[in-house]
């Protein structure tokens, strides 16, 4: 029971975690997009800023409602890979 329960903290840390990072870095390159005077040879359009973005809020509320909730691991586990994997093909179908 402990180390299910510990199981449980780690994988939804973990994913609030990695949610963040996403939403950092879209957020941080979104901003460097339009409110610095960079150049960038490629450039990611908005609106697949604006999905990651809103798939790394989505994946936050994973994560939060599996730590708080008690939503099954296997669930959310899942539901946050396939979260990823979208948004992995996304981005390289853009390109």
């Amino acid at each position: 029971m402990i180390q299910t329960n510990r199981n449980r903290i780690i994988s939804g840390i973990l994913i609030v975690l990695v949610s963040l990072c996403w939403l950092a870095f879209n957020g941080n390159l979104f901003y460097q997009y339009h409110f610095t005077s960079s150049l960038f040879y490629l450039m990611l359009p908005d609106w697949l800023l604006f999905l990651n973005i809103l798939m790394s809020v989505a994946g936050i509320l994973i994560g939060v409602s599996f730590l708080r909730k008690g939503k099954p691991l296997k669930g959310a586990k899942l539901f946050f890979l396939i979260l990823s994997i979208l948004a992995i093909l996304i981005n390289i179908m853009s390109l």
